[in-house]
């Protein structure tokens, strides 16, 4: 990587993460108001330095994106960027694992004590820059050595929320829907008609034989007729959704998953193979993560207890 690109992208990338690396060999002068801080990079190894090099010129995606899972959803980004992991970990993000790191990179031995962490840029509707894209970072006890920027396509046009969800996935299962006394709590969309009037009435069972995934936002929806959903949100599920938790990651940074906006139906919890325990978190509960893990779809989960997983998701 030539010197001058990385230095301008790595002054972006403390900007824009909101962080600040320091180090024993920063000398600061002081003249009046004005400060003036330098940084040698001379204590990092050549061999270093050249892997990090090696990874973010050679084995990094050079071109634009097309992210067609939940890998860069809300949720999984929110959830994983501005957190330091090392190389095996940082290679197991979805975005990472799946769009931006080319096979055949051999020099991961050299970074055993480089840190690497990533940030994004979502356009919203009074953002100057419409541009999606996500920055990466590495980290030598404290010092920026590297950052690349990865432009991603957009997922989605504004005000047309048909662009939001992956194509229907094979199940089969059931589902009740849940409620508030003497109403009821289970709004269907419908994705040929965009608008549904109809709701599914309290405690009532439905059988199910899709679902699909909000690439925004990450969130289930549950077929219930030829083009009606409900949200993961109203209803209770009784299936083995298909989904399989791997990569994990084990967490010892103190992260906590909070239960909120689960007042109907709880939060449900996965096992690794997919399958649903009978018991959901209450809402506004909190609880310490162990370990995080992502399914196929790109969409993050927090361990919260031996095999219990709790669906990262903005439902």
């Amino acid at each position: 990587m030539k010197r001058s690109k990385m230095i301008l992208l790595g002054a972006t990338f403390l900007v824009t993460l909101g962080l600040s690396f320091t180090s024993p060999t920063q000398a600061e002068t002081t003249d009046q108001d004005t400060v003036t801080t330098t940084q040698s990079n001379s204590d990092v190894p050549e061999s270093v330095q050249n892997a990090v090099d090696d990874l973010f010129d050679n084995y990094m995606t050079n071109d634009t994106v097309d992210v067609t899972d939940a890998s860069f959803s809300y949720p999984t980004v929110s959830t994983t960027e501005k957190t330091l992991y090392s190389f095996n970990e940082f290679s197991k993000l979805p975005l990472v694992k799946r769009y931006f790191l080319k096979p055949g990179f051999s020099q991961s031995n050299k970074l055993n004590n480089v840190r690497f962490l990533y940030g994004s840029h979502r356009p919203d509707q009074n953002d100057g820059d419409i541009t999606n894209w996500i920055i990466l970072g590495a980290d030598y006890n404290g010092k920026d050595i590297g950052s690349k920027i990865i432009h991603i396509k957009s997922q989605y046009e504004f005000n047309n929320p048909n662009n939001l969800y992956m194509d229907p996935i094979d199940l089969t299962g059931q589902i009740t829907a849940t409620h508030k006394e003497g109403q009821s709590y289970a709004p269907l969309l419908d994705t040929e008609n965009k608008k549904s009037n109809r709701a599914l009435a309290p405690n009532s069972d439905w059988y199910t034989d899709k679902f699909m995934i909000n690439k925004r936002y990450g969130s289930l929806y549950y077929r219930v007729s030829t083009s009606e959903w409900v949200n993961e949100y109203y209803i209770k599920p009784k299936s083995n959704t298909n989904i399989k938790i791997s990569d994990v990651i084990s967490n010892p940074r103190d992260r906590k998953f909070t239960v909120s906006y689960r007042r109907i139906s709880g939060q449900p919890l996965y096992k690794s193979n997919g399958e649903l325990w009978d018991y959901t978190l209450p809402n506004n509960s909190e609880w310490k993560v162990t370990s995080i893990g992502f399914d196929q779809y790109g969409v993050t989960y927090c361990q919260v207890s031996t095999n219990a997983w709790a669906r990262v998701a903005i439902v």
